[in-house]
Order: structure tokens, then sequence, then C-alpha cells
């Protein structure tokens, strides 16, 4: 799913930020303020675009992000995790990786802010 069509900087950012984060994940909070800028409705409107993503890829309607991540209940909030599937497929491809260790800040410098969609052309590529 990460892998079909180009993606957005806001949901790489979501990747990059759990991936690096390993296999215990991060608060939504911490999530929210590093790849949102605290801004809860823009973070809901990423997770939305990833949600559409994962069910046109699997062809089921009521699929949503919980596909590629784990939420549990923590100290402090909810706490978000990139699967283990997922994780080891992004493990399993040198592409995705490169792009998923980047610093958080630099992939999310590809968006334009007056333009949020943005030029794809500045986007991450996988390869």
């Amino acid at each position: 799913m990460v892998r079909r069509g180009p993606n957005p900087p806001g949901p790489l950012a979501i990747y990059a930020a759990l991936y690096q984060a390993g296999e215990a994940g991060t608060l939504e909070d911490a999530l929210i303020d590093r790849v949102r800028w605290g801004d809860r409705q823009s973070f809901a409107m990423v997770l939305r675009g990833i949600s559409r993503r994962v069910a046109s890829v699997t062809g089921r309607r009521f699929t949503d992000y919980r596909a590629l991540f784990v939420e549990s209940r923590a100290t402090g909030g909810k706490r978000l995790a990139l699967r283990s599937e997922v994780r080891k497929a992004i493990d399993a491809d040198a592409s995705m990786r490169r792009i998923l260790t980047l610093p958080v800040e630099d992939i999310l410098a590809t968006r334009n802010p007056a333009d949020p969609q943005g030029d794809q052309r500045n986007w991450p590529r996988l390869e």
C-alpha cells in the first residue's frame, strides 16, 4: 500500500515517524506534534487519506488505517505503532527503508503549506 502510486508527504511522515519509533510505537499526541505541528484536525485528515488508500488497495470498503497500525492504550493516551507485517515489508525493501529513515522534517519539507497537495514531482519517491 505504501508503494502504490505517489505518496504525499503527510502519510509518508506518519509512516516514517512510526517506523523510526520502533516496535513500541509512540503516543498519538507526540506523533501529532511531530508530523502535523499539533493540529489534530489535520492529522485526522491524513489518517482518512491513508484509510481511503487502504480501502482502495484491499477492495474492502470498511478497511481503514488500522490495517497498517496497531492502536493501544497507554499511560498518557493512545499509542500507535506499525503492524509487524508492515515493519517487515519496509525492512525488506531498500527504497522504502531509505525514505522512511529520513528525518520526518525533511519529508515534510517537500510539502508547500500554500499548496497542501503540492507538486507531486517534489514528493519523496519509492524506486
